[in-house]
């Protein structure tokens, strides 16, 4: 997880590779990182890349899903669209 003020990097693993859980990873994070301290449990954000690898000589099996996020300005933290 990379953060900036209210916007961040935040990157979910899973070595099923299971897409809904790297991706559910990266969210819970954001989601979190909105909720310590910041005014609003809103996230907006945005998918920036999914890696994965699979197979090979140690039979790798991995999936990376990383998002940005942030959260809206203040006067539409509420706004619901």
């Amino acid at each position: 997880m990379t953060t900036n003020g209210t916007s961040g990097t935040f990157s979910g693993t899973s070595d099923k590779p299971d897409l809904a859980a790297a991706f559910g990873e990266a969210l819970r994070q954001a989601i979190g990182n909105a909720q310590n301290g910041l005014r609003s449990e809103r996230v907006v954000w945005k998918l920036e890349r999914i890696d994965g690898a699979f197979g090979g000589f140690t039979e790798a099996s991995l999936l990376q899903v990383t998002i940005t996020a942030s959260q809206p300005p203040q006067g539409e933290a509420n706004r619901q669209e």
